[in-house]
């Protein structure tokens, strides 16, 4: 459902299975065989001008994801997700401000389905996924600059950047503390292609690894 020009309601139905097993490792480690049914609902407003590289606007969006037994799921729960980012420009330095979040809602999630942090521009120096948790938080400033302009059908600019990024996640809602966050940061050089926006950069985080090397297509925001 539209609710105007910005405004979006949907509402859905998943079903999906989830089939995992060793690839390297002991034999006896785990293999999964996992059944998931939810009901899936989310509401976005979206002002951003542009997907790849915004320079003006705001936008949020907030997910409700509903797993129950009765829709063919083996574990029943709920979790919440927020998200909302400015992006606001002056001649051709943009500046955009996020904050992303997620929670489960009574009954804990399990560990298939956790909130996850890491990889480009989400606590960089971890690789995607590898922080799980109940309950997650991350918070980023990012700057690039438009270095070039293209105006061609492959590629419509060259962008050069960096982000400060803190978050974290926790097991516990007691658990979330200010003090808990962890710090880190990413330098990239970026193109707004036809296939999306592609970058490469160099990024690391407090208590990850010495640094990880990027070369990344796709959405980050």
């Amino acid at each position: 459902i539209n609710f105007g020009t910005y405004a979006q309601m949907r509402l859905g139905i998943l079903r999906s299975n989830i089939d995992a097993e060793t690839i390297v490792g002991g034999e006896d480690l785990p293999r999964f065989d996992i059944n998931q049914g939810a009901l899936t609902s989310s509401f976005t407003y979206d002002q951003i001008d542009d997907s790849n590289f915004p320079k003006y606007g705001i936008a949020s969006d907030i997910r409700l994801f509903n797993a129950e037994k009765g829709l063919g799921a083996d574990e029943s729960y709920d979790k919440l997700e927020f998200g909302v980012i400015k992006a606001t420009t002056f001649n051709k330095h943009t500046f955009l401000m996020s904050l992303d979040t997620g929670m489960r809602l009574g009954r804990e999630i399990p560990f298939y389905d956790e909130m996850t942090l890491g990889g480009f521009l989400a606590l960089s120096g971890y690789r995607k996924g590898q922080l799980r948790g109940q309950y997650s938080g991350l918070g980023r400033l990012i700057y690039y600059y438009e270095a070039l302009k293209l105006p061609n059908q492959w590629v419509d600019g060259i962008y050069i950047g960096g982000s400060f990024e803190t978050g974290n996640v926790w097991n516990k809602g007691r658990q979330v503390k200010l003090n808990d966050l962890l710090y880190g940061g990413t330098v990239f050089v970026g193109a707004d292609t036809i296939f999306g926006p592609l970058y490469l950069g160099y990024g690391g985080t407090e208590g990850g690894e010495e640094g990880e090397i990027y070369l990344f297509l796709g959405q980050t925001f």
